[in-house]
């Protein structure tokens, strides 16, 4: 058997084997990948039910406590709660039609149930308005009969149990998926052992998340018992009480039971989470007894006594302590479900691929011993390994060359006419792009400029055609005089501003894109001298608002100094824009070093940003809040991509009101270096 022969039967059972292997390999990861994003969805699915469920509680509870109090601060929390839900419920909907587009089963089914929780969620709102305006009207015992009759118990037995189903099922989907993942990690071995322990701590996760959520739903379902019991001193109202005491201790068990669980995983972060739990199970025991010390009160000095002991005692540890805390949690545990999720995630593309890398390194091995066979076959093989390899590094004008007429010489070839086809690619590239930008700027001005000559003009023979109106009659007269002297300057002044946004629109993209075209130059900076300086550049605007600026000691570091300067300018011009009105303003610069980096602090008073915007405002072209101020939504998304050019980062802390804390990090090492 010639040489061609014998490699193409040997190619030909090595190929057999490897692909029946990979075959399999490449089904099963696949199949296992896409089960674990299926099961991404699911996750956001109940997390979005959970929160639903919570706020829902709370909405309920702001009623019952204004109906009893007339405290108009629970009436405004009910109608804000009413978007925040209304919201959650669209969020779902959407994930829902996300998931029918991609043909996955079940979905009609959760979608009909998302619309029958909008449609009582809106009976039940209707039920609620009702007992407002009772109260609101001063009929408040009317408004407590109405309460107990129709909005809480809808809200029992008509609202709840629907979403609590919804939940239930969502759970059970996951568990099964994670079944599911567990069985197809068995086939693989090379993953199965780190993939079925991630499967355990995603599991473990979800039931943590899930237990911190019964618990919190609990509270509010034993606070509103108790509330019940306290309007009506029904003994029925007062055994549920009792029942749900003995639930909550339950809940609390099975929170502790996920924390042991995750504890005999090894997952880290588990002694805060202990530490936590004991801390909400402590307040929960001080609570209860409140709780029973009111019930007692309503027992023996009647209604009044009993609901004037809830606002005075227990409306601050509910509201202030223990709802709030368990507020954070919850969010620190869907948060760990997210990490978990996507760390089996991450388990399974490695492990997949670590088994792809296995088989190609085994066929290596293989056709190395057939390459063997024939020094030409391994020449050429080497040229044009060597050449592409050049290629991809970006030498578009080396060319491959191999002697002779076979197939080596012709994939060369292609080769060498698929470098010229980029090379001339790329050239044309660079011209397009240059000619897109001198072709925006030349329109731009002329139209800018063309459009101040025009209202000059205008100006100037604006009183002619005024006098020249006397010829028309007096309906015409007024139409044309509103053309000249309102329609017309009006346009011109909305072209002339659509020009200036385009025109800073155009030099923020020239701003952003020439980051990373200069070379750093890093020194030792002192950046109290820097942010001294740019205070001085803004020395009009502090006296012009008499802002109090102070500046606390602030640490060298080593960094670029044009950078540096541009972020602290940047940071302090966005802290004295977006001062309150009506307040006096107060900026501080404070700092903090740790072993690894410099952290500056830029704290105002400010009117603040909302916590669903505080990510928003280091995105290009997003602004938070009022747009009163002018600006592009630039120049945070400018800090931020030079912060991390240099290996920092920039985040803010903020609440609406409240002002913001800007946070600049700076790594400190290579500074004994200078």
């Amino acid at each position: 058997m010639k040489t061609k022969g014998k490699l193409t039967f040997i190619v030909t059972i090595i190929g057999a084997i490897l692909f029946l292997a990979a075959s399999f390999l490449v089904w099963n990861s696949i199949a296992t990948y896409r089960m674990v994003n299926t099961v991404t969805p699911s996750l956001e699915v109940l997390r979005l039910l959970k929160e639903t469920q919570s706020r829902l509680h709370n909405q309920q509870y702001n009623l019952v406590h204004f109906i009893v109090s007339g405290e108009d601060d629970y009436r405004k929390n009910f109608i804000s709660r009413r978007s925040l839900i209304e919201d959650k419920l669209m969020e779902l909907v959407r994930m829902v039609w996300e998931q029918q587009a991609r043909g996955i089963s079940g979905e009609d089914k959760v979608e009909e149930n998302i619309n029958i929780v909008m449609q009582k969620y809106l009976r039940y709102l209707e039920k609620a308005e009702a007992c407002i305006q009772t109260k609101r009207a001063g009929r408040t015992d009317e408004a407590i009969r109405n309460l107990d009759i129709e909005a809480t118990s809808y809200f029992d037995a008509e609202l709840l149990p629907v979403l609590s189903r919804m939940s239930r099922d969502e759970k059970l989907e996951i568990h099964e998926a994670y079944s599911i993942i567990t069985r197809r990690l068995g086939a693989l071995p090379w993953v199965a052992g780190p993939g079925m322990e991630q499967v355990e701590r995603a599991v473990s996760a979800v039931d943590y998340d899930l237990a911190v959520s019964n618990a919190e739903l609990g509270m509010y379902r034993q606070v509103n018992e108790l509330t019940e019991f306290l309007l009506y001193g029904k003994t029925g109202e007062w055994e549920e009480f009792l029942g749900y005491r003995f639930e909550m201790r339950r809940l609390l068990d099975e929170w502790h039971q996920t924390i042991a669980r995750q504890q005999a995983l090894g997952m880290e972060g588990e002694d805060d989470d202990e530490k936590q739990f004991e801390a909400i199970r402590a307040r929960y025991e001080n609570i209860l007894l409140l709780m029973e010390k009111t019930a007692a009160i309503r027992r023996s000095q009647g209604r009044s006594a009993g609901l004037e002991s809830v606002e005075r005692t227990l409306r601050f540890p509910l509201d202030n302590v223990f709802f709030s805390t368990m507020e954070v949690i919850g969010k620190e545990s869907r948060d760990e479900v997210q990490e978990a999720h996507g760390a089996l995630l991450r388990t399974v593309v490695i492990g997949s691929a670590a088994g792809l890398t296995g088989i190609v390194l085994a066929s290596v091995l293989v056709l190395l011993l057939v390459l063997r066979m024939s020094t030409t076959i391994i020449s050429s093989l080497t040229l044009l390994k060597d050449g592409t390899e050049l290629i991809k590094g970006g030498d578009l004008e080396h060319h491959i060359r191999i002697a002779g007429s076979d197939e080596f010489s012709e994939l060369a070839s292609s080769f060498n006419g698929m470098a010229d086809s980029l090379k001339e690619r790329n050239d044309e590239l660079r011209s397009f792009i240059y000619s897109i930008a001198h072709d925006l700027r030349a329109p731009l001005v002329n139209l800018k400029g063309f459009s101040n000559e025009l209202s000059r003009d205008l100006a100037g023979v604006m009183p002619a055609l005024l006098m020249g109106l006397t010829s028309l009659n007096e309906v015409e007269r007024k139409r044309v005089a509103a053309v000249l002297e309102q329609a017309i300057p009006e346009a011109l002044g909305y072209i002339d501003a659509s020009t200036q946004k385009l025109e800073a629109l155009i030099s923020a993209f020239l701003q952003l894109s020439r980051i990373g075209s200069r070379v750093l130059d890093p020194e030792a900076l002192d950046t109290e001298g820097l942010v001294q300086a740019a205070l001085r550049t803004f020395a009009h605007t502090v006296k012009e608002k008499n802002i109090t600026v102070t500046v606390g000691p602030l640490p060298s570091v080593v960094a670029d100094r044009m950078d540096m300067e541009q972020c602290i300018a940047n940071i302090l011009g966005n802290a004295f824009k977006y001062l309150e009105p009506g307040r006096a303003g107060v900026v501080s610069i404070t700092a903090e070093r740790t072993k690894d980096e410099a952290i500056l602090y830029f704290q105002d008073n400010g009117r603040g940003i909302a916590p669903d915007d505080i990510q928003k405002v280091f995105e290009l072209f997003r602004r938070a809040g009022k747009q009163d101020t002018p600006g592009e939504g630039v120049g945070l998304a400018f800090v931020k991509a030079l912060a991390r050019r240099q290996g920092g980062n920039i985040w803010c802390e903020s609440a609406s009101g409240n002002g913001t804390k800007f946070c600049l990090s700076i790594p400190v090492k290579g500074e004994q270096s200078i």
